[in-house]
Order: structure tokens, then C-alpha cells, then sequence
């Protein structure tokens, strides 16, 4: 993609108001020096109107943005309107299509400096939205700002936060920072170039979401639904014959539960250590000899955890640590399709106990059908990990693109 589609320049730096990294013009040459402007000389600031959370749904009739979803919904540029309103029209504040969106409140300070550029005409913006529209035109490329803030602008854009609890920051205070515009031909192609990157991205990132989908629908059908003894889809052996019928069982039956021990004081050593929030200390790839799948107790008892080589199962969760007449990668998959929630043992912070996890029967298959299961769904393991590991190679990619193509 960097050799192929576009020619760049890498100047050497120290050069004022140049990137390290540009493209060139079309027909070869260097763009001009880039600008210091302040943003009160370049936009008009407004802000959006209120549209409330029960008055927004993909469902309704005219399309929305609310800040709420400036943060998870949408990235640097609003191709396609998720959600809508039905609220009269004269209650709403509409886009031309011009601008460029940054949530005006946020529980953490950087929250606010993520802009958006919106490219849709006739979209209502929803309160708690500073927008930001051109004073003059040709003068900016929307999309190119948009990037520009994200990169260069977030951490100075969250020191202008106010307020405890929650962050505010307003258009009088964006009013104050500057901003370094290239020439808008240059504007355009860094901004064109950038969204050829995060269409990539996106391509992956959907294939990423599709995969895991199949695996969900995966997990459906080669494990008995509710009230069934054998699930919807099976394999044969190796003679194309028929594996046994599933065997009903008490989890305890085939499983040792442990649990693992408090470590309140973390400190530098040589065994990693796994939490229920996760991998706590990890150092030196210490090798654990066996296998573990783990089970958390502390508001993650419907995400099982299979960990193998690698890792040491301690603090506050529960473990396997040994098996009888079961395969540990074919219970890791099992318990995915246990619904651990239904067992939970507590009314605030979800709970299990080791007795309500062995009392729970399951239907097990022969020792061969786990195997031949357990193959299948690893094989969508291994291309979800290649997957997520091409997602994390673009987003790396990307950011050395953005230090190096902005000033």
C-alpha cells in the first residue's frame, strides 16, 4: 500500500512546520510549508441540541448523532448514521455536511478531544457536541482536521477539561488552540491516503467480527441446545462411522475444581500471574507443565479463560487442574456454551462455588469426538488470532503513520 499507491517524501528533521513524513503533489513536486492558525480565525463553533437516549433508535425515522456515540459508535470520519430520532424537526439542530464533531463532556479528559468529521447533510446533532464549521472556504479539508486533532491536539484538548467527575470542555476554550494546516491539495491526499488505511482496517476488522460470529454459531450446533442429549451437528470417525451417543454427567464427575490463592502484593518475580481480571504479573515465560481452564469469580464467570503453556493460574478464580475421560481444550469450549450466568450465587459482584460448578450436568461426548471438536473449533481459533494479530500489525502501522504525517 505505502510504495504502490502514493509517492512519499521523508525530510529530514528539525524543518519548521513540515512532517517528517509527506506525500507529493501529483505531478511529483513538494507541497508548500504547512500553516499556524489559531482555531477562532479558521471555524465557526455551535453546539448541538438534546436528543435523549430513549429518543434515539435505529428504528426511527430521521438520523442523529448523540455525543455518547461519538466515543464508541463512530472513528475520524461519519461515512453512515447508526442511529435515528423522531423528535419534531424544529427541536433540531442539522448538519451541512462540513463538520467536524468533539463530545463536549466525557468522564475521561481525552474522551473529548476525539473528533469526528461528519460528511452527511441533514444529520441532527445532539446536544453536548462542540461543532466546529468553516468560516471561509477551501481553506480546510474536514477530514484531514479530524485526523489532525485525534493526533496532534487530544492531550492539549484534555488539560482544557474542567470539572470532577465529569470532563467538560467548551467552544470558548477550543476557540484558544492553533492548528498547522498544509496547502488543501495536500490536505486532501494525506486525508484520502488515511482513509484508504482505515478502510482497510475496517475490512479486517468486520472479517474479525464475522469470525467470531461463526464460532458463536459454531458453539450452537456441535453442543446440545437446551433440552436435547446431542447437538445439531456431529462428525464421524475416521471410518466415516458414527460416534457414540453423548454421555450425561455431573461436571465433578469429570473435573478437579481449584481455586487459586489472594496475592494482595504483587511484586517482580519469576511466575506469571493470572487474576480474574486478567494476566497480573508476567515475567521471564515462566512454562507451566499441564493444562488449565479457569473460571472467574469476580464479574467474569460467563468468560472462561483457556490458558496453556504459558501461564500460572493463581489469585481469586477457579481452575481445572485435572480431567477424567475429558479433553481440557474440549471443556474449555464447553464451558463457552454454559450459561454461568444462571448459576450465579449472588445479587451484586456475580458469584460461583466450587459445589454449584460440580453439581452442574453436561452431556459429554466420547474421548474421540472431543478431539475431533476440539481440531475444529482451534482451526477458527488460529484464523481469529491471525486475524486480530493483522488488525493490531494496521492499527500499529497506523500510528507511526499519524507521529510521522502531522506537526
Amino acid at each position: 500500500m505505502q510504495g504502490a499507491e502514493y509517492q512519499i517524501a521523508y525530510l529530514m528533521k528539525g524543518e519548521v512546520k513540515i512532517p517528517e513524513l509527506r506525500l507529493k503533489s501529483d505531478n511529483g513536486s513538494e507541497f508548500p510549508a504547512w500553516k499556524e492558525k489559531r482555531f477562532y480565525n479558521v471555524f465557526n463553533f455551535t453546539t448541538g441540541k438534546n436528543i435523549k437516549q430513549k429518543e434515539a433508535s435505529p428504528e426511527f425515522n430521521i438520523p442523529c448523532v448523540r455525543y455518547g456515540e461519538l466515543y464508541h459508535m463512530y472513528s475520524e470520519v461519519i461515512y453512515k448514521i447508526i442511529n435515528k430520532t423522531n423528535l419534531d424537526k424544529s427541536e433540531l439542530l442539522f448538519s451541512k455536511g462540513d463538520e467536524i464533531l468533539l463530545p463536549s463532556a466525557g468522564e475521561d479528559p481525552l474522551d473529548i478531544g476525539s473528533a469526528s468529521a461528519l460528511t452527511l447533510e441533514n444529520i441532527a446533532i445532539g446536544r453536548t457536541i462542540n461543532i466546529l464549521r468553516p468560516k471561509q472556504k477551501n481553506v480546510y479539508w474536514q477530514i484531514f482536521v479530524a485526523y489532525y486533532i485525534n493526533q496532534v491536539l487530544k492531550k492539549e484538548i484534555a488539560k482544557l477539561a474542567r470539572g470532577a467527575s465529569i470532563s467538560n470542555v467548551y467552544n470558548s476554550d477550543l476557540r484558544k488552540l492553533f492548528i498547522n494546516l498544509p496547502s488543501l491539495p495536500e490536505q486532501k491526499k494525506i486525508a484520502d491516503f488515511l482513509s484508504t488505511v482505515d478502510q482497510r482496517l475496517d475490512a479486517i476488522t468486520r472479517r474479525h467480527d464475522l469470525l467470531q460470529q461463526y464460532k458463536k454459531g459454531l458453539l450452537q450446533t456441535l453442543f446440545p441446545r437446551k433440552g436435547q442429549t446431542v447437538p445439531e451437528l456431529r462428525f464421524k470417525d475416521d471410518d466415516g462411522e458414527e460416534f457414540p451417543e453423548w454421555e450425561e454427567k455431573k461436571l465433578g464427575e469429570s473435573l478437579t475444581i481449584g481455586s487459586g490463592k489472594d496475592y494482595k502484593h504483587l511484586q517482580d518475580g519469576s511466575i506469571p500471574v493470572y487474576g480474574s481480571g486478567g494476566l497480573m504479573l508476567y515475567v521471564n515465560d515462566f512454562l507451566y507443565e499441564g493444562e488449565s481452564v479457569g473460571i472467574g469469580r469476580k464479574g467474569t464467570i460467563d468468560k472462561p479463560v483457556f490458558l496453556s503453556g504459558k501461564f500460572w493460574t493463581v489469585d481469586t478464580l477457579f481452575y481445572t487442574h485435572s480431567f477424567k475421560d475429558c479433553l481440557p481444550k474440549f471443556v474449555y469450549y464447553l464451558f463457552l456454551n454454559i450459561n454461568w450466568k444462571k448459576y450465579n450465587e449472588a445479587g451484586g459482584v456475580p458469584s460461583l462455588s466450587k459445589s454449584t460448578i460440580n453439581s452442574i450436568t453436561i452431556n459429554f461426548p466420547s474421548l474421540r469426538e472431543q478431539k475431533k471438536i476440539s481440531y475444529f473449533l482451534s482451526q477458527v481459533d488460529h484464523k481469529l488470532d491471525s486475524v486480530a494479530s493483522q488488525i493490531e500489525q494496521m492499527k500499529t502501522w497506523k500510528r507511526g503513520l499519524l507521529q510521522k504525517m502531522f506537526v
